[in-house]
């Protein structure tokens, strides 16, 4: 679903946005993977944590910022 929606933002840039897209997502995969491999004790305990921990992080976003739209660009300072 992500993928999809991130491919709609900017049509022109379709091709970075996979890129970016899938290189994040083998990232976060490569992280959990070694973090569940140091936590590993013999029973599937750890990886069963890391694994929720990664499918609530799902849920988190980030909250908006307050009297701007995402399309306004941001006032440049200085």
């Amino acid at each position: 679903m992500i993928f999809g929606r991130s491919m709609g933002i900017h049509p022109e840039l379709q091709g970075a946005a996979a890129s970016l897209n899938m290189s994040g997502r083998a990232l976060l995969v490569t992280l959990f993977t070694g973090v569940a491999g140091s936590l590993f004790t013999g029973t599937s305990r750890a990886t069963a944590g890391v694994m929720a921990v990664a499918a609530l992080l799902v849920f988190v976003r980030p909250a908006p910022v307050r009297g701007r739209t995402a399309a306004e660009p941001v006032a440049e300072t200085g």
